[in-house]
């Protein structure tokens, strides 16, 4: 491994996510989206400020993350976020279909 034994080897904090950008409500869509070409459900989604949500926690207005360190340090380049959401909506309608295959 890089990191062990070698003192010049990067080190700190890396954020790491998939690329592009989306509010709540973008992402919520489309995974309905998604699910619903697959026959799943598909719930009008409302779109609210963030001042309209009740938490306890006070959120920041831009809650994006840098990925730049960990693509200059170690040359991870993150695919864009649809597609990490599509494949995970893939393996859990399998994963769905196998449980319904085995009962």
């Amino acid at each position: 491994m890089r990191l062990i034994g070698d003192p010049a080897a990067p080190a700190g904090v890396y954020h790491f996510v998939n690329s592009g950008e989306a509010s709540w409500f973008e992402l919520a869509n489309h995974i309905f989206e998604l699910a619903a070409a697959k026959g799943g459900p598909r719930p009008q989604v409302v779109p609210i400020t963030t001042a309209d949500y009740p938490t306890r926690a006070t959120r920041p207005a831009n809650s994006r993350l840098d990925c730049s360190k960990i693509a200059e340090d170690f040359g991870i380049v993150p695919r864009d976020w649809q597609s990490a959401v599509a494949e995970i909506i893939d393996k859990l309608f399998i994963a769905d279909q196998v449980r319904s295959a085995d009962a």
